[in-house]
């Protein structure tokens, strides 16, 4: 569904121009758009074409991983479990252990590596139940008896050290994503309830909730351990006897910040608190196995629960002692212990990823390795301890395909399986290099971000400046096929600029802290500093500078444009308008404006800073896409906002996606907004 009208509408009635229909399928330029892409994974299809989740097993020598499957581009990939030897260099022995239907992902090794566990939803759509695989006899997968009567989706689970048990978390129908899953709902919504029954919402918290359980291998029966009312956010083992876990009163997104860390008696399920919750936000939890004293944990200014990365802290359970452990200025975004004074941590440092080994008790740190190429895909939490060998992760970079590959503790890399084809090596022909770029920004502070170069496209380019989500994230040197956005703009001649400006990840904390109570003051201000440098460089055209961004990037997009009029036109995606609004009908409540939402006063930060009440000021041409679906940000913030535009003169173009959350993730969505995007920029670039 498109919606457009403004000042070019007044007077002699025009024809609508791309971007305004609303089906596009019929137009050369779909059909351009689509073919491209077809080109770019068709020749993957039916393959394995990237990994994540990767699991080694107990004794090193193999690594189970959740394999990425796509067979066209209208229908979703599919994920399956597969199986690689550490030993390998070219990859040969892979070979798929499931075969679905749906959904096969997150496969873990029993502790003697007898067993495989994963979760599937191939008895009912986005239902999952955890099913095993002997790995001594291999053959069908079983799924495990006394879970159909569970009230909800296995969202995550965890072998205890003696393998009679596994704990998961259990997510009632109905409960909510993270922004950064695309928001939306657990196994899409009640299972029970007729569809035509209204929801309600009052003063009482949800009744359903994300809930704690452990599954008894050898009596092949399930119990709940955490007590009634109490959501769990995240969980792991304490021994035998103990699991910690984040837990809170209510299920919903904005509860995760305000979660206590607990030590729950899994008999019981009474709860030892260990932790209160403050400012900071606990990503992932790395309890020390043989000192049930100590945890480590990831702590992060903010995010996503998902896609955590922050300081690494330890903490003495006993004394409550928080120890800040050193990491080289590394933010951490996973780790695992190979020894009591021996813990490993992966994270990104500015825009390198990097390995460390930290004694926690000297505060001893040894940088193993850091790589400009990014060994991460959406999720952090990549990196899987391959028993005396090393890290294994998922490397790629600009013009480097994902491939799994070992990250010895000597530094060494050596490759075990690479998911290149055809496809990915013609993209390379398609799109030219991509640069680190450096400036100084108004107060000083320098900045760094990337510049995507066009390929046999003369200076000064066309510039799309890309704003990026979070706040609390970064972009790094990726694949260049994950950002199917930025890649089509860059292969039609745009030269597109990703600043991480404050507020993003691996700088350190400061850094981010920096943005809180200052949303659309210092990151605005990086970013049109960073453009002034590209500019000045003679790099890109002024006249030609176009704006865009996803979710966070999509609220600065709309605050920037409302302050300058240098920009040609503007895509805002999945993004707020005004955070009072959010405040108000939003999952996740994020406290980077401050506390006083509702302070009657025009100089708040909320209104200081509200691209819809600036909305008068704007005269660049902006077109909004949103998800139908998407509670993070819903789609009433694109809605008034272009209301706004429209009524003030300004042309706008509304594209909402029935089917899409937070953001345009998709096929052949995808395709679509690129082919929108394009129309959209070239039209007021040229």
């Amino acid at each position: 569904m498109s919606q457009t009208t403004g000042a070019s509408s007044k007077g002699l009635q025009q024809a609508p121009f791309l971007p305004e229909l609303q089906d596009i399928t019929s137009t050369p330029q779909w059909q351009e758009t689509h073919d491209w892409f077809q080109k770019l994974h068709s020749p993957a299809f039916g393959q394995v074409s990237n990994a994540e989740e990767l699991c080694a097993s107990p004794d090193g020598s193999q690594i189970a991983f959740t394999a990425t499957i796509m067979t066209s581009l209208e229908e979703p990939a599919s994920k399956r479990i597969a199986l690689v030897n550490v030993s390998s260099t070219h990859g040969n022995d892979m070979q798929l252990i499931t075969q679905g239907p749906n959904t096969d992902k997150m496969p873990k090794w029993s502790p003697d590596g007898s067993t495989l566990a994963f979760l599937s939803d191939r008895a009912r759509k986005g239902r999952f139940r955890l099913y095993m695989l002997d790995m001594d006899q291999p053959g069908e997968a079983c799924v495990l008896p006394q879970q159909e009567s569970l009230p909800g989706v296995i969202e995550d689970f965890e072998w205890s050290a003696d393998g009679t048990m596994l704990l998961f978390r259990l997510a009632a129908y109905g409960m909510p994503l993270s922004g950064f899953e695309g928001s939306g709902t657990v196994g899409g919504g009640s299972q029970t309830l007729p569809t035509w029954m209204p929801s309600v919402k009052s003063k009482h918290p949800p009744t359903e909730h994300r809930s704690l359980w452990v599954y008894l291998t050898r009596s092949k029966r399930a119990r709940q351990v955490s007590l009634a009312g109490r959501n769990i956010w995240r969980a792991c083992w304490s021994g035998d006897r103990y699991a910690f876990a984040l837990v809170g009163d209510t299920p919903l997104e904005r509860g995760y910040r305000e979660a206590t860390l607990v030590r729950i008696e899994v008999e019981s399920g009474r709860e030892e608190v260990v932790r209160v919750p403050d400012h900071r936000m606990i990503g992932e939890l790395a309890p020390l196995p043989a000192d049930p004293s100590h945890i480590a944990f990831v702590e992060a200014v903010g995010g996503s629960r998902t896609k955590l990365i922050g300081s690494l802290i330890l903490f003495n359970i006993e004394t409550k002692e928080r120890v800040l452990l050193p990491s080289k200025g590394v933010d951490v975004h996973s780790m695992v212990w190979i020894a009591e004074d021996r813990l490993l941590a992966v994270g990104v440092r500015n825009m390198d990823s990097v390995a460390l080994e930290v004694n926690p008790w000297t505060r001893d740190v040894h940088e193993i390795r850091s790589d400009t190429s990014s060994w991460r895909y959406r999720s952090p939490g990549i990196a899987s301890w391959v028993s005396g060998q090393g890290l294994t992760v998922v490397r790629n970079g600009w013009k480097l395909a994902p491939e799994i590959g070992l990250i010895g503790l000597d530094g060494s890399y050596r490759h075990i399986l690479s998911f290149s084809h055809a496809g990915a090596e013609w993209l390379q022909s398609q799109v030219g290099d991509v640069q680190t770029v450096a400036w100084r920004a108004a107060d000083g502070v320098d900045i760094y971000g990337q510049l995507h170069l066009p390929i046999a496209t003369p200076t000064p380019y066309k510039l799309a400046t890309y704003l990026h989500g979070g706040p609390f994230s970064s972009l790094s040197d990726h694949w260049l096929g994950w950002t199917p956005d930025i890649l089509w703009l860059v292969a039609h001649g745009y030269a597109v600029f990703v600043p991480n400006f404050r507020g993003s990840t691996g700088r350190g904390v400061e850094f981010a802290e920096r943005l809180n109570g200052d949303i659309g003051g210092v990151d605005a201000s990086d970013c049109l500093s960073g453009i002034d440098h590209l500019v000045n460089q003679g790099i890109a055209d002024p006249n030609r500078l176009c704006v865009m961004g996803a979710s966070y990037g999509g609220y600065l997009t709309a605050w920037i444009i409302t302050q300058t009029h240098r920009f040609a036109a503007a895509l805002s995606r999945s993004g707020v308008k005004d955070y009072k609004l959010q405040w108000l009908v939003g999952e996740e409540r994020q406290p980077i404006v401050g506390p006083h939402i509702y302070v009657d006063d025009r100089n708040s930060l909320v209104e200081r800073r509200s691209a819809l009440a600036y909305a008068h000021h704007c005269t660049t041409p902006t077109l909004l896409m949103v998800g139908t679906l998407d509670t993070c940000v819903p789609p009433e913030q694109a809605r008034y906002f272009h209301a706004a535009l429209l009524d003030h003169g300004v042309e706008s173009v509304l594209v909402e996606y029935p089917l899409e959350g937070h953001g345009v993730r998709r096929f052949p969505a995808v395709i679509d907004a690129c082919c929108r995007t394009l129309a959209w920029f070239d039209r007021f670039t040229e």
